[in-house]
């Protein structure tokens, strides 16, 4: 994605706008030691609408990068239940380990049990086991 037009354009773009951000903070602080108010204020006008613009341009940026990588839809217990091991995610086989037991009610990634099972899994695969 680094080749990519729109995240190329965007990054310029803010970087362009974090420029004319310090150009009117520095403004700013020039028209403070001369106690020019109406250039100041014209300046906070202007360095809010830099504000509002970079959230925008975040904003738009997460929005396409979130449609170019939608969300796996859910699958059902079924295709749960007959996807092959090797075909399985981290979170398949954690539901397949803690779905319906009573002592696994709230085990998730955080958990350092599951945490060091990942690691140990990693290790292993790193030996060829």
């Amino acid at each position: 994605m680094a080749d990519d037009f729109l995240l190329s354009n965007a990054e310029k773009r803010l970087q362009g706008i974090r420029a004319a951000k310090q150009r009117c903070m520095a403004n700013l602080a020039e028209y403070q030691a001369s106690e020019c108010d109406d250039a100041a204020q014209e300046e906070l006008g202007a360095l809010a609408h830099l504000e509002v613009e970079e959230r925008g341009i975040h904003q738009m940026r997460q929005d396409y990068l979130r449609a170019q990588n939608p969300a796996p839809q859910p699958q059902t217990p079924e295709e749960l239940r007959v996807k092959p091991a090797e075909k399985m995610t981290w979170s398949d086989g954690l539901e397949v380990a803690v779905g319906n037991s009573k002592y696994g009610k709230g085990v998730d990634f955080n958990d350092p049990n599951v945490q060091r099972g990942y690691a140990e899994v990693q290790r292993r695969r790193g030996r060829g086991e």
